[in-house]
């Protein structure tokens, strides 16, 4: 199994910071033959490097604590 965020910089490859130490909390591990099919890794930094919530705000804004990762291939 590989996994995509190897395709990534260093540098990029966290969606989770717990006492100021970048991580990765979510995994994305692909077979080889899947893996020469992607087309391209994305981790949308819309959680991790911002403050916590304000707590009882009903807002959709960092109700999750790590980012989401997407992996996009090329199946055609």
């Amino acid at each position: 199994m590989q996994h995509v965020m190897d395709t990534l910089p260093p540098e990029e490859r966290y969606n989770y910071i717990y006492q100021g130490e970048s991580q990765v909390l979510d995994h994305i591990l692909v077979t080889p033959t899947l893996f020469d099919l992607l087309k391209r890794v994305d981790i949308l930094h819309v959680n991790a490097d911002f403050p916590p919530a304000i707590p009882d705000d009903p807002s959709p804004l960092r109700k999750s604590d790590h980012d989401p990762v997407i992996a996009t291939f090329n199946l055609q």
